[in-house]
C-alpha cells in the first residue's frame, strides 16, 4: 500500500437462521498503552468551520459526535490524539477519520489502568439495523494513521491516502 495509512470496517454476517437486530457496531477500536494525549477536534458553525479545539485527556470517556444525521462543521468524524510536545513538524500523533456522513461517534476513554481506548464508527444514539437471515451489514471504514512528524505528517498521510484512493 503506498499511504502510511490503515483502513478497518467491521462485518457482521447473520448466519442465525432469523432476522437479527444490531444497535451498536463501531468500526475500528484501538488500545494504546499510555494515557498522555491531549485530543484534538474541530469543530465549528457555518462560516466558522474547522475551529480546531485540544483538550488534555483525563480519566473517564470523552466523546466527539453528531446526532444531525450529518457530518458537519459542528462536530466532524476526524480527531487526532497528540502528545504534548507534539507540535506542527515534529512529535508524536495519531489521526483518525470516519468515511461516513451520517451520525458517527469518536469515543476516548482513559482507563483507572493509564491506557487510552479509541472508538469511532456509527454513533448508536437510535441506531437500528434489521440484518435479515444469510445478509451482511458492514460499517464504515475507519482511517487511522500515526506520524512522528507531528500534525502535518498526519495531514500529509490523509491527503496522501484521499488523493490515491478516494478522488478520482
Amino acid at each position: 500500500f503506498d499511504s502510511d495509512i490503515i483502513t478497518r470496517h467491521a462485518k457482521i454476517q447473520n448466519n442465525s437462521g432469523k432476522p437479527i437486530s444490531i444497535r451498536r457496531m463501531m468500526s475500528m477500536q484501538l488500545d494504546l498503552p499510555d494515557c498522555d494525549y491531549y485530543l484534538v477536534t474541530f469543530d465549528g458553525s457555518w462560516a466558522l468551520e474547522r475551529t480546531r479545539s485540544d483538550k488534555l485527556l483525563s480519566p473517564g470517556i470523552f466523546i466527539n459526535d453528531s446526532k444531525t444525521g450529518v457530518s458537519s462543521a459542528r462536530h466532524n468524524p476526524f480527531i487526532m490524539l497528540r502528545k504534548a510536545d507534539c507540535g506542527e513538524q515534529t512529535g508524536e500523533c495519531y489521526g483518525f477519520n470516519l468515511i461516513y456522513s451520517s451520525n458517527h461517534a469518536e469515543i476516548c476513554e482513559v482507563t483507572h489502568w493509564g491506557k487510552t481506548r479509541i472508538l469511532m464508527g456509527i454513533n448508536p444514539f437510535t441506531f437500528t439495523y434489521e440484518l435479515s437471515e444469510n445478509q451482511c451489514f458492514y460499517t464504515p471504514e475507519a482511517v487511522l494513521t500515526f506520524s512522528y512528524e507531528g500534525l502535518n505528517g498526519i495531514s500529509r498521510n490523509m491527503h496522501s491516502f484521499v488523493n490515491k484512493h478516494i478522488v478520482r
